[in-house]
C-alpha cells in the first residue's frame, strides 16, 4: 500500500440558525472528488476527512494534533480559503476555524495573494509582476457578487486606474500547490474559483483537461481564466464545460 496520503480540508456551509452543525455541513465535497481521481492515479491514498468547524472565539487559536502528518502527505483544499480576516462580503460567508493547522496553511497561502475574498482576489507582487503584458490587469479583480461570479472591474499591480466594466461569463480560477508548510509536514493542493459552481468546473477541468499541470513534484501556481458558457438546466454530468473558452494567465513553479 502507498505511503503517500491526501487530505480533505473541509470547511463548513454557514450554521443553521440555533442549530448546531452536523459532521456532513460541508461545502466543496464534489470538487474533491473531483480532485482525489487525479490523487488516487499518481499513487496516493485517501487519509480521511479533516473537520474544521468554524471558531466559536476568534481571538484565540485552538491547537490541534498534527502529529501524524508526513512530509508526503497533502492536505487538499477545494473552497476558497478565507485569508482575510472574517468573511464580510458573502451572502453565504466562509467562517476560519482559527485552528494551529489553519494558521499554518494560511500563512504558506498569504505568500501569493494579497487579498482572497467573495468578491476581490488580488495577487502577491511578485506572482502579479508575472502576468503576460496583455493580461497585466488581472493582477486585481473584483468579481460580481450575483448571479454568478464574473469580473466587474480589473487592475495591473503598478497603476492606481481601475477599470470598472463588467465581463459578462469570464472569471479566473486558481491552483496552488506549496511546499512542506513546516519542516517534514505536509504539503497544501489548493483549487478554487469564488463562486461554488466554479470551484466544482475548475476542479473537474483539473481532472480532465488539465490533469497533466497537476504535477506534485514541486510547488506550483496555476491561474486560468475561463469564458464560461449557459449551464443546461437539469445537466446529466459536468461534460457541458469540456468546450469551455479557458486561458492560462500564470503557470509558474515556485
Amino acid at each position: 500500500m502507498s505511503n503517500k496520503r491526501f487530505f480533505r480540508f473541509s470547511y463548513y456551509v454557514p450554521r443553521p440558525k440555533n442549530r448546531p452543525l452536523r459532521p456532513h455541513q460541508l461545502r466543496d465535497g464534489d470538487a474533491f472528488a473531483q480532485l482525489s481521481d487525479v490523487l488516487y492515479s499518481k499513487g496516493y491514498r485517501y487519509g480521511g476527512l479533516l473537520l474544521n468547524y468554524p471558531a466559536t472565539d476568534t481571538s484565540k487559536t485552538r491547537k490541534i494534533d498534527t502529529s501524524f502528518f508526513e512530509s508526503s502527505d497533502i492536505l487538499v483544499l477545494t473552497t476558497r480559503p478565507p485569508l482575510n480576516l472574517e468573511e464580510i462580503d458573502g451572502r453565504s460567508p466562509i467562517l476560519r476555524s482559527h485552528t494551529s493547522l489553519e494558521v499554518k496553511i494560511f500563512k504558506v497561502l498569504k505568500r501569493h495573494f494579497k487579498l482572497c475574498l467573495r468578491s476581490w482576489v488580488k495577487l502577491s507582487k511578485s506572482l502579479a509582476r508575472k502576468l503576460p503584458e496583455e493580461f497585466a490587469n488581472r493582477a486585481d479583480i473584483q468579481f460580481t457578487h450575483y448571479s454568478g461570479a464574473s469580473y466587474s472591474s480589473l487592475k495591473s499591480y503598478d497603476t492606481v486606474y481601475r477599470e470598472y466594466r463588467k465581463y459578462p461569463n469570464l472569471t479566473s480560477l486558481y491552483y496552488i500547490f506549496t511546499g512542506e508548510i513546516w519542516q517534514n509536514g505536509p504539503r497544501v493542493l489548493c483549487a478554487f474559483g469564488v463562486g461554488g459552481t466554479d470551484s466544482l468546473i475548475w476542479s473537474h477541468l483539473l481532472r480532465t483537461k488539465f490533469h497533466h499541470e497537476v504535477k506534485l513534484d514541486r510547488p506550483k501556481f496555476i491561474m486560468v481564466e475561463i469564458k464560461t458558457g449557459k449551464i443546461p438546466e437539469k445537466a446529466d454530468s459536468l461534460s457541458f464545460a469540456d468546450n469551455w473558452e479557458t486561458t492560462i494567465l500564470l503557470n509558474e513553479y515556485l
